[in-house]
């Protein structure tokens, strides 16, 4: 039986936009030889226009984006962890080995909730280098102390640089064994 790996993303290519998260489909593609890759694709975007919500399925991918005017980043931390946990209840966690979360804000900042309905490891692939200016809030703000519980529940960090492990050192403090 092959190693079969869950991938979750908040950005990843798409209809509307082709190229988004071309970065985090090539590290996917990447493990192809070594694994089965299962991709949740969901994804919470503020616009200027008007309201679409897109859902595409297809064999081992499920994509839902909503697209909308009115979305406030404190709305996108608390909407990711139920819509997150309403795509991992139609599936069988038990038959992954593994799940990557890619890409930790938003869909890691209430984790907590969700990581105990997970009975596999859980390792976090961080790309994004918001950590070194603190997300561009001010020092004390509460939005940056929601954010340093994005490792609760996590198993493993993947980095891609050591300057971004240097950075989340920083903004986190400890962190779980990183690769």
């Amino acid at each position: 039986m092959p190693f079969r790996i869950l991938h979750i993303a908040s950005w990843y290519p798409h209809r509307r936009d082709p190229l988004e998260g071309g970065f985090i489909a090539e590290r996917i593609s990447g493990l192809a030889p070594y694994a089965e890759n299962h991709i949740v694709h969901m994804q919470l975007k503020r616009t200027s226009g008007r309201i679409i919500f897109s859902r595409t399925t297809g064999d081992r991918y499920s994509g839902r984006i909503l697209e909308a005017p009115f979305l406030r980043w404190r709305w996108l931390e608390a909407w990711s962890p139920s819509m997150l946990l309403r795509d991992l209840t139609s599936l069988d966690l038990h038959s992954f080995d593994l799940v990557v979360v890619h890409v930790a804000y938003p869909l890691l900042v209430h984790f907590s909730y969700i990581s105990p309905r997970i009975p596999v490891p859980v390792i976090m692939s961080e790309h994004w280098a918001a950590y070194r200016m603190q997300f561009n809030l001010p020092t004390g703000h509460a939005a940056l102390e929601r954010m340093k519980g994005m490792l609760n529940g996590v198993d493993g960090l993947i980095v891609v640089s050591q300057v971004l492990r240097r950075d989340m050192t920083s903004f986190f403090g400890a962190l779980p064994a990183t690769f």
